[in-house]
């Protein structure tokens, strides 16, 4: 990761966006794993929330094959 943003910047993003594209993914998860947790806890299966999110989160690799560039 440390040549990402060095990447980044060879791909023609700004360094505002590349500030971006590097901080999103880390404040989705600050937000996502609490809410993720909360709701496993009130719908009272936690495994099952793991395992969805888990196929979730295989489909979503999956589908980053068939974007553009």
């Amino acid at each position: 990761m440390p040549f990402f943003p060095l990447h980044l910047a060879d791909r023609g993003l700004t360094p505002d966006a590349i500030s971006l594209a590097l901080a999103l993914p880390m404040a989705i998860r600050l937000a996502a794993m609490p809410l993720a947790g909360i709701y496993s806890d009130r719908w009272g299966a936690p495994r099952t929330v793991l395992v969805w999110l888990g196929i979730l989160a295989a489909a979503g690799f999956a589908l980053v094959g068939f974007a553009p560039g």
